[in-house]
């Protein structure tokens, strides 16, 4: 039967290496089609994101195949349209690197890229990245199922969220010390709950800390100021690690001294909560007249309709972060 045929038919593939100028002139060409209904529209990555690609190639990392599909005298990009349109854009001089990222060595010797678009590159970096190789995984004599099925899979991984983002953004020795924060017991007394620490968002948390701690001018609390503010974090590690020390010393002073769980401390009050600490830290009757206002606050929060005004819609955004903190501050600066 013809449906039984189909079925079976045997998918072919072939998995080979192109240069980047090769890619390019290919994609340039009109060789390559990206109006595969499987693929996204571009403008997926962030400029960060679309560096670290350029910076990858040019360090000979591993990045992600590019995953084709030859039909009907076509080839359709039904994996990888943001990788290939990024390069295409880079090398078109449409975006200059992240200021962020470190220079890198050609044959012994170091080039700076950061900040740079492809013309200002030198030859020997320009060269590099043009005849980086990628992966190509090629595929014909396949069924939509077959490709559907592939495509699938392909995505079926769960992808990093913003807080897991951090992780790689961090110096090794302060994201180290960062996870002690993250995993102090203090949090068993709070309304944390089994997803916020499965999805690691108390690195979120513990950078909000942090910012809040060292008086940092935050814009708002969304993944692109924190970002920015692990920046501030790397730039001067050892400084880094003892405002960390210090963040750990209030969690344990907040530790011993609140015996009963508060079910509605959520992470969005947390960074509050213990920025608050930290102004009253060391005497120890500001402590207990916070901690007892504390307590009535979170015991009768579903009545806080001032602060509960901060935590509805947009939560990350300056105004609603500095709303709630101002609340917090008030009454410990009192």
């Amino acid at each position: 039967d013809k449906k039984v045929k189909e079925w079976c038919w045997k998918m072919e593939s072939t998995c080979k290496t192109k240069i980047v100028s090769s890619l390019l002139r290919e994609s340039g060409k009109g060789k390559l089609d990206f109006s595969h209904p499987f693929q996204r529209k571009e403008g997926q990555w962030t400029r960060y994101m679309e560096s670290l690609e350029v910076d990858s190639l040019l360090r000979g990392y591993s990045i992600n195949l590019v995953y084709i599909w030859k039909k009907d005298n076509k080839n359709y990009v039904i994996e990888g349209k943001q990788r290939i349109t990024t390069l295409q854009k880079y090398k078109g001089d449409k975006f200059p690197l992240s200021k962020k990222l470190d220079s890198v060595m050609i044959d012994g010797e170091t080039y700076e890229i950061a900040g740079k678009r492809f013309s200002q590159l030198d030859e020997i970096v320009q060269d590099k990245l043009l005849n980086a190789e990628v992966l190509i995984f090629e595929m014909w004599d396949c069924t939509e199922k077959e490709v559907r099925d592939m495509f699938v899979r392909l995505n079926s991984g769960k992808r990093l969220n913003g807080a897991q983002m951090l992780t790689g953004l961090l110096n090794l020795d302060i994201s180290t010390e960062l996870y002690k924060i993250m995993e102090h017991p203090f949090w068993a007394k709070t309304g944390i709950t089994k997803g916020d620490i499965r999805s690691d968002n108390m690195r979120k948390v513990a950078c909000q800390i942090l910012m809040l701690i060292s008086g940092y001018e935050y814009t708002a609390f969304d993944q692109k100021n924190i970002e920015k503010y692990v920046e501030i974090l790397n730039s001067d590690s050892e400084e880094s690690i003892r405002l960390i020390g210090h963040a750990l010393e209030v969690l344990d002073k907040l530790d011993e001294k609140i015996v009963d769980k508060m079910d509605k401390m959520k992470k969005l009050s947390i960074p509050m909560v213990v920025a608050a600490m930290d102004v009253v830290y060391g005497d120890e009757e500001k402590e207990n007249s916070y901690l007892l206002w504390l307590k009535d606050f979170f015991e009768n929060y579903d009545n806080q309709t001032k602060y509960l005004e901060y935590c509805g819609r947009s939560t990350d955004k300056g105004e609603n972060v500095k709303g709630r903190w101002e609340i917090f501050s008030k009454v410990v600066s009192e």
